[in-house]
């Protein structure tokens, strides 16, 4: 019998996480040597013995042990909630596993809680409704007195799309994170009625984006005066490498009372710290309350550039643009969104002429996922290999 690529793919995600997840108890001593992964599946037909919902493979999971759950391809409209484990799970991919979370719940589609650890891949996230992060929540502190941040969150290969707040006061992103250590890589946030990604206040917190494209998000008619709906940032330190963040839309309540609309494609509040490199920020809007910085809001002295960035509009952001950094203004000149074949992703990529192509670092494209770098990552978005010397700025080749 010959094995169809999805399943080949499924299986070595189940190895190669399976793996991993054993090498990091080991390290950190948390559990035995011989500590078993639970290797589970998801299938809504039930075939081979699988749970037919993604929750009754996390409820098989005893508490304080781990397991990489795969989900076959199909659409499961259902909240899922994760606690006191840890667990990757695998999709199909995106488009091909979806996890809908439309059920007017108030609950995330995911909710990571009571030192959980875990991993997203494959698949996309949509619909979801909560209150704090409307796809995604994972909020996690060291204890009830602390400010650090605990637990740490990977997303890969997949699309976060359709979230909602329950209502038009505030906005807490479709994906909320407060915990230690945020990756995402090659993932799509696009087209929420919701500020895309919040990172809320805990410290010694770190996030990275490579490979990410973040569009189409917007807060319409939004009581709260929304900032930062492409990123928002409290005081976490965030890195940017081969990111699209572009037409986000803040869009609050004007008159009287009302605090400013600022931070259209970033919101940096303090002490929050960014450092970018090959990544595109440009026409991102904000209105409302006194608006302002469409797309960068940082009055602070904590967004470094490390060059190869096209920021379009830099009024309300305090950065020492580097001489590889395009000049502001330059517009992108991005073609619609549309979806990688290989992946399903969505994503912007350069039109003919774009002054963004071959203008990324000239070096190897050594960049890696997790750490600060200026040099691009060696494929894109949508696994395209980059050349040395001719990469360009942002996710997509």
């Amino acid at each position: 019998m010959t094995l169809s690529d999805a399943t080949k793919r499924n299986r070595a995600w189940s190895l190669i996480l399976s793996s991993t997840i054993c090498g990091l108890i080991i390290i950190s001593g948390g559990g035995s040597a011989h500590a078993k992964v639970l290797d589970l599946c998801v299938d809504s037909s039930g075939a081979n013995g699988c749970s037919t919902t993604i929750q009754a493979a996390v409820n098989l999971v005893p508490a304080k042990h781990s397991a990489v759950i795969t989900i076959a391809a199909g659409t499961y409209q259902e909240d899922v909630t994760v606690s006191n484990i840890t667990v990757s799970f695998v999709g199909a991919g995106a488009g091909k596993t979806i996890v809908d979370g439309t059920n007017s719940s108030q609950l995330p589609t995911f909710l990571f809680q009571n030192k959980s650890v875990g991993e997203l891949h494959a698949m996309t996230i949509e619909n979801g409704d909560g209150i704090e992060g409307s796809n995604v929540q994972f909020i996690q502190y060291a204890s009830a007195k602390s400010n650090t941040g605990s637990g740490t969150l990977k997303i890969e290969n997949c699309e976060i799309t359709g979230g909602v707040h329950p209502s038009d006061f505030g906005g807490l992103g479709a994906v909320a994170f407060a915990g230690k250590t945020l990756t995402i890589d090659s993932s799509s946030i696009s087209n929420n009625s919701e500020e895309a990604l919040i990172l809320l206040n805990a410290s010694l917190s770190h996030a990275y984006l490579t490979n990410t494209t973040i569009t189409g998000n917007e807060t319409p008619a939004n009581q709260g005066n929304p900032t930062g709906c492409g990123i928002h940032l409290s005081t976490s330190s965030l890195v940017l490498n081969n990111d699209t963040i572009t037409d986000n839309h803040c869009s609050g309540a004007t008159g009287a009372g009302h605090s400013p609309t600022v931070g259209g494609g970033l919101y940096v509040d303090f002490p929050g710290s960014v450092s970018m490199a090959n990544t595109i920020i440009a026409n991102n809007t904000v209105s409302g309350a006194n608006p302002a910085g469409p797309d960068c809001f940082a009055p602070g002295t904590k967004v470094k550039s490390k060059g190869f960035n096209l920021i379009k509009n830099t009024s309300a952001c305090t950065i020492k643009l580097l001489k590889t950094d395009l000049v502001p203004g330059t517009d992108p000149d991005l073609s619609s969104l549309a979806v990688c074949a290989s992946s399903a992703l969505d994503v912007l990529a350069p039109e003919v002429g774009s002054p963004i192509i071959d203008k990324g670092n000239p070096g190897k494209p050594a960049g890696k996922i997790g750490v600060s770098s200026a040099s691009c990552l060696p494929t894109d978005e949508c696994g395209t290999a980059r050349a040395k010397g001719t990469c360009s700025i942002g996710a997509i080749e």
